[in-house]
């Protein structure tokens, strides 16, 4: 038997003693350990649910409930996208029993009194199809655990590259500060005031420390300069809006805010002065 089959667990679903002795006979002697056995269908869904195996071997035509009925109840407790076989092994050699337990769920059929070499390899080539199809769902998810983990990394890279540059605008001119980062946290006040969804008012709160992004491409002599502006000289000023807009241009991070204005936050109606931010 193949290494990995030793823990299988297998559930054996038949009304009469002997047949449930003898699959039970046959899968020790193929090395199983972990196997049950019912002769009450009524007990088979409680079974499942305790034991979890990995394949069930069910008779057809019992008291109470039908191995059809017992493959219904079974339906629900097993997870969409999970494979899970079930063995029929039963008498009914009818082609409407064979059609109808396949519609049922089964994965497999076989006729009492059926072989014993035929049995173990049918029991072995379904869970060999069970254990590929758990091994797959495995990699499935550690991908995607990779790819979440990937993802959270680049998102934090981005973020990172985001600060930094806002924090690289704010060196260009010693006068502001803190104020990037109190602007951020100002307008995630107002946006979370108006009710904006958090996912929103996160992105505002990363966003607006960028409104002065452009002074990067004002010349120090300018951006620096202790007095009062000439006329030329805040015009220059004035385009620090329109670069920090071809900055941020493109930009998906910034896609949900409102786009630059024109006019610079720092100007004081049109009077050529420069207010210094505290």
């Amino acid at each position: 038997m193949i290494q990995s089959f030793e823990h299988a667990r297998i559930l054996v679903v038949d009304d009469e003693e002997p047949n449930v002795r003898l699959l039970q006979r046959i899968l020790e002697r193929e090395g199983y350990r972990h196997y049950r056995g019912t002769t009450d269908p009524r007990d088979a869904a409680a079974l499942f649910a305790e034991f979890r195996p990995d394949l069930v071997v069910l008779d057809l035509h019992m008291p109470h409930l039908d191995g059809f009925a017992v493959m219904e109840k079974l339906r629900a407790l097993i997870p969409e996208e999970t494979y899970l076989p079930i063995l029929v092994v039963t008498g009914d050699i009818t082609p409407e029993a064979r059609r109808r337990a396949l519609a049922s769920g089964a994965k497999d059929f076989l006729i009492k009194p059926f072989d014993v070499g035929e049995v173990t390899l049918r029991i072995r080539n379904l869970l060999e199809t069970r254990f590929l199809h758990l091994q797959l769902q495995s990699q499935n998810e550690l991908l995607e655990q990779k790819v979440r983990e990937r993802t959270r990394e680049l998102e934090f890279a981005r973020l990172e590259t985001l600060e930094r540059l806002a924090r690289a605008a704010e060196f260009r001119d010693d006068d502001t500060g803190q104020h990037t980062q109190r602007v951020g946290r100002t307008s995630a006040l107002v946006a979370r005031s108006l009710g904006l969804p958090a996912a929103q008012v996160d992105v505002i709160r990363r966003a607006a420390p960028l409104h002065d992004v452009g002074k990067i491409g004002i010349p120090d002599s300018i951006l620096l300069r202790p007095g009062p502006l000439g006329e030329k000289e805040f015009d220059v000023m004035r385009t620090h809006t329109n670069i920090g807009a071809r900055i941020l241009s493109g930009s998906k991070f910034c896609s949900s805010t409102s786009p630059p204005r024109s006019r610079s936050p720092t100007t004081s109606g049109g009077t050529g002065r420069v207010i210094r931010k505290g």
